[in-house]
Formats: structure tokens, C-alpha cells, sequence
């Protein structure tokens, strides 16, 4: 017994240490100075979108996707913010820059399952902030796509050990309940440091938090149930895993957001047929 708090006491201290993490990527850096600039536009952004060649693959892969049912091909980065919005190109570069920033975890992680749940939460996301009313889609979606970073900073930190310890985990129980137990700290807890460390904003910090917990996000409440009842929604394939866990439905959260059942059951037919049509924005490789 010695011996396994031993080795448990040991994890605490290399998530808080958070060692190995990598710093803010050069794109997403040159992204937060251009939105965060009060004369910023979308020449703007698309330049720092375009320091990454990966990055502007992807945001054009996304802008010529279904999802936007665009009539005509977008072939630049600065049309793409113009024809999607400032937004919707902002929330996607970032969430992949930071992505981005984690190849080094090889097989260690499964990136294109990890991406495409981020990006399934970003777009139930959003379209639970539009049936919900009185929310930013746009802020949601961002926070859809970053909300499970911690689980980025959890490998990191941990290396093989994050699978190999989590592979212990019952699997109906909620994967924070798991990490909590088994590692001593949570992806929710891991994301805000990440998140902090690299200065994101206090409503994306809120989802990075409380994802899990969205009662406790206080001002950001709603929007954090937003994304957390999004999570919830999306459909469920295959066994629960590190880069993908699957979230319990809570009647309180429909209660937060001022939705029924009714009301549920259009929401799910339209995150359905949103997701069908994202497509290949799901897709991590270039």
C-alpha cells in the first residue's frame, strides 16, 4: 500500500509541476496580440493565422467545409474571416495552435480522436448557445474547442504513465471522478493552469475549470453549461478513453439554460445535422 501512495504522491507532484509542457506556440502568440489589439481586423488576424502553414490548412479546410455551405471555394485566410467571421476563425486557430503545440505526445496520445471530440463539443457548442438565448455562439465554440486541454497537459506532464494509470478507471464513472482518485488531480484543474500560464480569458478559463462542474463557474455559469451540456450530447462511439470521455446528461443543466425536453429533443436533431455537415473540420491531420 506504502508504495502505491507513494507513486500516487509522486503524479500529484509532477501535474502541479506540469513539467514539460511546452510554452504559448509562436502562431497562437502572434493570434492573442492581433485580437487582444483594439485596432485589430481580419487582415490582422489572418496574418497571424498565416505565420503556421499547418494552421492555414486547417482554417481553409474548415472554410471550405459543409458546415458553412459557402457557394464558391475560399482560397486565403483573410477571405476566410471575412465569409466565416472573425470568430469562428479565431476560436479554430487557437484551438489548433494549442493542439498543435502537443504533437511531441507521438503515440503516447491520440491526437485525431482527441481533435475530433474538440471540435464536436465546439460545434454542439454553439448551437446549444443559440437555442439557449442571451449567450455568445462564437465565445461557446471557442470554448468547445479548448475545453480538454488539461488532458493535453495531463500527458505531458505524466508521459506514458496518463494512459497507463487512467487504464484503471471504471468506465461509467465521470473521468474527472477518475483522475481525481487515481491521479490526484483532474484534466479541469490541469486546463486552468495551461490556461493560465498562457493568459487566456477569464470566460474561456471558467470552461477550461469547470467543464464538469458548470454550477460552480458563478458569472460564467451558463455559458460553461453550455459547453458542458454540449458535451453530453454528442453521440457515443466506442468505449471512453483519455482523449475522448463522455459526459452524463444533467437535468439541471437543461433547467440553467431555460430548455425542456421538447426543446431537447430539436436541440439533438440539430446538433446532428450540424455535425454530419462539419465533416472534415473534425480532421487533425492536414
Amino acid at each position: 500500500m506504502a508504495e502505491t501512495i507513494s507513486a500516487k504522491d509522486e503524479i500529484q507532484k509532477r501535474i502541479r509541476r506540469l513539467d514539460g509542457l511546452p510554452s504559448m506556440p509562436g502562431a497562437l502568440q502572434e493570434i492573442w496580440r492581433a485580437v487582444r489589439s483594439p485596432n485589430c481586423s481580419a487582415g490582422k488576424l489572418a496574418e497571424a493565422v498565416s505565420t503556421d502553414p499547418g494552421l492555414t490548412a486547417r482554417v481553409l479546410r474548415m472554410s471550405n467545409s459543409a458546415y458553412y455551405a459557402l457557394n464558391r471555394p475560399v482560397s486565403d485566410v483573410r477571405e476566410s474571416v471575412v465569409v466565416l467571421g472573425f470568430e469562428v476563425v479565431k476560436s479554430m486557430a487557437i484551438g489548433a495552435s494549442v493542439v498543435d503545440a502537443f504533437k511531441f505526445l507521438g503515440e503516447e496520445f491520440d491526437m485525431n480522436r482527441f481533435w475530433r471530440h474538440s471540435v464536436w463539443t465546439a460545434v454542439a457548442a454553439e448551437q446549444v448557445a443559440m437555442s439557449a438565448g442571451g449567450l455568445k455562439p462564437e465565445v461557446a465554440f471557442c470554448g468547445g474547442v479548448l475545453h480538454d486541454i488539461g488532458k493535453l497537459a495531463l500527458a505531458a506532464a505524466l508521459g506514458p504513465d496518463y494512459r497507463r494509470v487512467m487504464g484503471g478507471a471504471d468506465p461509467i464513472e465521470d473521468a474527472a471522478v477518475s483522475e481525481m482518485k487515481l491521479l490526484g488531480a483532474t484534466h479541469s484543474e490541469a486546463g486552468l493552469w495551461l490556461g493560465q500560464k498562457w493568459k487566456f480569458s477569464s470566460d474561456l478559463l471558467d470552461i477550461l475549470a469547470y467543464h464538469h462542474t458548470p454550477e460552480r463557474a458563478e458569472d460564467s455559469a451558463r455559458l460553461v453549461t453550455a459547453v458542458a451540456l454540449a458535451e453530453a450530447l454528442l453521440p457515443q462511439e466506442g468505449e471512453p478513453c483519455v482523449e475522448e470521455d463522455q459526459a452524463e446528461l444533467r437535468p439541471e443543466w437543461l433547467e440553467a439554460l431555460g430548455l425542456d425536453a421538447s426543446s431537447l429533443d430539436v436541440l439533438k436533431t440539430q446538433i446532428g445535422d450540424r455535425l454530419r455537415a462539419a465533416g472534415p473540420m473534425a480532421a487533425f491531420q492536414s
